[in-house]
């Protein structure tokens, strides 16, 4: 097990989180990354905010394979609008 932040042991993560980790350390997703940061002109698409974006996968359909369909399925939105998307507020 490995150890979390606060010194808690949390569990390994799986096959699937190591392979997407790895992915968001790629050259593709610093491609995609960029793109799509361009094309909302650098704000949160659900507020508007400029400061601490991040690129989201709204769906992963195409992740991995059509780079226009995964361009697509990313939307840019801000760190408070992300962690309300994954109900973290």
């Amino acid at each position: 097990m490995r150890q979390g932040r606060v010194g808690r042991f949390v569990s390994p993560l799986s096959p699937a989180q190591v392979e997407y980790r790895r992915y968001l350390h790629g050259w593709r997703w610093w491609i995609l990354r960029r793109l799509r940061l361009r094309i909302d002109g650098r704000r949160c698409r659900m507020c508007g905010a400029e400061d601490a974006l991040q690129v989201h996968h709204s769906v992963y359909t195409h992740r991995g394979g059509s780079w226009l369909g995964e361009l697509f399925d990313l939307i840019t939105v801000c760190d408070d609008c992300h962690s309300k998307h994954h109900g973290r507020t």
